[in-house]
């Protein structure tokens, strides 16, 4: 979280009992601490669902979304984030979003470009936590409706 409704929005997290991090506490903190924290709280083998808000980010690296304040994240901070959670292995990942990214306000594709890659990189997360649900087995998916009979 970060700019203005910081306070509010994580007000919010104490009410509901869930965690959240500031830009403040990342910077303080950094990288390293605050995916520790995650792999600590969410690390027991129970399913999570990660949301992505691109709110978190810094304007001056994603402006196309639906409040734009300085003092945000880099997207290279919330990747090496993610990437160090998953690295871990202790984070049973289930389900995934990304949310709040406004085409109207990227006329580069920019922030659309660094919205994909977040997708692909939590779209691998989630094939790998199937796959090693499988017992470390590739299942194929056949997709009848949209592409015929092809076996991806």
């Amino acid at each position: 979280m970060r700019g203005r409704q910081t306070a509010l929005v994580k007000g919010n997290h104490i009410a509901f009992g869930t965690t959240g991090f500031t830009t403040n506490e990342v910077y303080e903190q950094g990288v390293d601490a605050v995916a520790n924290k995650i792999i600590e709280l969410c690390g027991d083998g129970g399913p999570v669902y990660f949301t992505f808000d691109l709110d978190a980010l810094d304007t001056a690296f994603c402006r196309s979304n639906s409040s734009p304040d300085p003092f945000g994240l880099t997207h290279l901070q919330v990747y090496d984030i993610i990437r160090k959670v998953k690295a871990s292995g202790k984070v049973r990942l289930v389900g995934a979003d990304i949310a709040e990214y406004t085409p109207d306000t990227d006329p580069t594709d920019k922030d659309g470009i660094i919205a994909a890659g977040f997708g692909w990189e939590l779209l691998c997360w989630l094939a790998e936590e199937r796959k090693r649900e499988n017992g470390g087995e590739n299942r194929h998916t056949v997709w009848h409706q949209a592409f015929g009979s092809v076996s991806l």
